[in-house]
């Protein structure tokens, strides 16, 4: 099917929801699908990827293994919109939660979907790592990088993309941390942000503690959450092309076609 443009002609309901949102910082989503994912052609009321044309003297052990990564490729790849869809809407929720006039039940579903935020922001970081992973698997750049997240950093400095790399490492810092603090204390106070502590989620028995939420306090908490999110997606932006070059060196290398 010629011509198939995201998010016009996909079939997906959150990315048709979703995608104007995030195609404002991250384009590229929508090129990397009209190039890899797209819709099979013979299946133009289904979800499946577009299909790949392999040479005759490809043996069969290397078809399938190199169909099964493409298939991920464009699991990974929703995923990775889906991730991020999750987090706008958080951001939403922490947002929406202020208009709660109840200060127990406001402090628990700001902090709740600020939780929720990072765990999506996570997420999306190994969606990435997944795409470079099954990218390196068809293009077997595994003899010389390994596939995670130092070998994608290897390679980047390689192709003398060292700002790109330090934006991995400032992400690794700045949201990473946290969401691995979130996910696994998340139900403990821990210092949190400049010495401020991060109040566990059921203090609802505590009308105290729950005044500890300010609208100032929110306000500094939604504009990192913002900043984070515009800086993750910017940078998913700058790094999915150099995936997709590799993906296709790897596929004019192997003589495979996408039949789109």
């Amino acid at each position: 099917m010629p011509g198939l443009k995201f998010p016009a002609d996909t079939l997906d309901r959150i990315e048709k929801l979703f995608a104007d949102e995030i195609l404002k910082n991250f384009p590229y989503y929508g090129i990397f699908w009209e190039k890899f994912v797209g819709r099979d052609e013979n299946n133009t009321s289904l979800l499946l990827p577009y299909r790949l044309e392999f040479p005759s003297n490809m043996s069969h052990a290397e078809k399938e293994a190199i169909l099964n990564a493409h298939n991920n490729i464009c699991l990974f790849h929703y995923s990775l919109f889906c991730q991020l869809a999750g987090a706008h809407f958080q951001l939403e929720q922490t947002v929406a939660a202020l208009n709660e006039k109840d200060p127990k039940e406001r402090h628990f579903l700001f902090w709740e979907a600020f939780d929720n935020f990072y765990t999506h922001l996570g997420n999306a970081r190994f969606q990435m790592l997944n795409l470079w992973e099954e990218t390196c698997k068809i293009t077997c750049m595994t003899l010389r990088y390994p596939p995670d997240e130092n070998g994608l950093k290897q390679y980047l400095q390689d192709n003398s993309q060292n700002d790109l790399v330090n934006k991995i490492e400032k992400i690794k810092e700045n949201v990473i941390k946290l969401r691995n603090n979130l996910v696994h204390y998340a139900r403990n106070a821990f210092i949190l942000i400049e010495g401020k502590y991060f109040i566990p989620l059921p203090i609802k028995r505590d009308p105290k503690l729950s005044e500890m939420l300010n609208h100032r306090e929110a306000q500094e908490v939604t504009k990192k959450m913002e900043f984070d999110l515009m800086e993750f997606e910017k940078m998913l932006n700058e790094i999915l092309p150099f995936i997709a070059k590799e993906l296709d060196k790897g596929f004019d290398m192997k003589g495979i076609k996408i039949r789109r």
